[in-house]
């Protein structure tokens, strides 16, 4: 099996982390692939973290991400670079572009493996729903709603994340070069680029995506 990457990429609160753990559940309950041969993670994740470890990284991004606004591409890029490069066959990452830059960047980095991009599509008002109710776990990085107190996996006090205060300015920002973005991935990924609306149901469409795509190459 030649070595291949699925992308979630969406605006903020768009639901690209439930559709990554969703697909990871496809690849090893359905697939039957081994959970050593794959790989998930989130970018804003591996920013965070790196940020909580590193005080010189911190120095540099931490009231940007507590702004509420985007790290540059030259914070995360070698980051990235580094996740791609390790020895998984399926790698299965969510973030956000969010600007022309740090598309070409991402092309940059994938040019040379099989790669899929699913783009989770959500109105802004139904962001805006999810983010209200939106909680994390500090210690774990569990994502869920407001109607839990304490995390599921390790029994920490759930918090709002600080930059969910700024979510509209971020939209705002996303939103600015969204569809010059999208262009830009649908020229260099062709059929592979496909589009997760939130109308249809994301267990829907990720099962139909995998079949239709990654299935055959597995």
């Amino acid at each position: 099996m030649e070595k291949i990457i699925i992308a979630i990429l969406g605006a903020p609160g768009s639901g690209k982390s439930t559709v990554r753990k969703m697909i990871y559940r496809e690849l090893v309950n359905f697939y039957k692939i081994p959970q050593n041969e794959i790989q998930t993670f989130s970018v804003g994740e591996l920013i965070r973290k790196r940020i909580n470890e590193d005080g010189e990284y911190a120095l540099r991004n931490a009231q940007i991400i507590r702004d509420g606004l985007f790290i540059p591409t030259s914070e995360w890029e070698s980051m990235l670079a580094e996740m791609l490069s390790n020895k998984f066959q399926i790698t299965v990452f969510d973030g956000y572009l969010v600007n022309v830059e740090a598309i070409k960047c991402f092309i940059k980095l994938t040019h040379a493996i099989k790669t899929f991009i699913f783009c989770c599509e959500t109105s802004v008002v139904e962001i805006l729903r999810r983010i209200k109710h939106r909680v994390v776990c500090p210690s774990c990085s569990f994502c869920g709603n407001d109607c839990f107190s304490l995390c599921p996996n390790c029994g920490k006090t759930l918090v709002r994340r600080p930059d969910d205060k700024n979510i509209l300015e971020r939209l705002e920002k996303y939103t600015q070069t969204a569809q010059v973005q999208k262009n830009l991935l649908m020229s260099e990924y062709g059929d592979n680029f496909r589009i997760i609306p939130y109308e249809v149901p994301y267990r829907v469409s990720v099962s139909l995506l995998c079949s239709q795509l990654i299935g055959r190459y597995i």
